[in-house]
């Protein structure tokens, strides 16, 4: 029996590990069964609950060259957590003469893996809800005690991993305080050129070169405050004598 292997994992915290595991178990199945790979389709960083997936379409479209008999997944939830739409293309690839498999649930072929398999479904879909509401509420709880869901950190942050929480850098603090003061000392026909040396600063010794751009933009918003800053404090030394 002729068979393809169906792998996905999705964009929550699972890596290209979770895809060899699920590899690994499906061809020992195979391989207990007497069945022959001929084929994988691997969908990465993409949610079940939409069939918007590259491989998984291009594997219902080449179930009809009657090129395989079996698509096995490691769980059923691999193959979708959409109930409709698990029904939907388990009827399309039937109708191709394909049957879906699972490696790790044993479903039998009579009416009460009918029952079974819908449950599986349900289950699935479930869960992936309830992850979703738990995960908004985790994420609106963090944002509240002013911790970190995540992502880049702002400008002028980094991530403190202990306490997840993204806390300043006391490195940029210090260089443009040590820029404040060269700005002072310097003529006016150089600004410019100091002040691309202290984008040039802050994104290679502090930021790494992490968010370049973003850091050049900063930078200038602070050259020109402190601009603003060395002309009024000339206006008033020139008031005062």
């Amino acid at each position: 029996m002729r068979c393809v292997i169906y792998a996905r994992y999705s964009s929550d915290g699972q890596r290209e590990e979770s895809v060899e595991g699920q590899l690994r178990e499906c061809k020992e199945y195979a391989e207990y069964h007497n069945m022959t790979i001929v084929s994988s389709y691997i969908d990465r960083a993409l949610s079940a609950r939409s069939d918007d997936r590259p491989e998984f379409q291009k594997m219902i479209r080449d179930s009809a060259k009657k090129q395989f008999d079996v698509v096995m997944v490691w769980k059923l939830d691999r193959f979708s957590r959409n109930r409709l739409d698990a029904a939907t293309y388990r009827a399309i690839l039937k109708r191709n003469g394909v049957k879906v498999v699972s490696a790790k649930e044993n479903i039998s072929d009579g009416p009460e893996g009918i029952i079974l398999e819908a449950m599986l479904d349900v289950m699935a879909e479930y869960y992936s809800a309830e992850l979703s509401i738990k995960v908004k509420r985790g994420q609106k709880e963090n944002a509240l005690k002013g911790k970190a869901n995540g992502g880049i950190s702002p400008f002028g942050y980094k991530m403190d991993l202990i306490n997840s929480e993204q806390v300043l850098f006391e490195e940029i603090s210090t260089l443009i305080e040590q820029s404040r003061r060269i700005k002072y000392s310097q003529a006016n026909s150089l600004s410019v050129l100091l002040f691309w040396r202290i984008g040039r600063r802050i994104n290679n010794e502090v930021l790494l070169n992490k968010r370049a751009d973003y850091g050049k933009r900063i930078v200038v918003t602070l050259s020109r405050q402190l601009e603003v800053n060395m002309t009024e404090a000339s206006r008033q030394r020139i008031c005062a004598g």
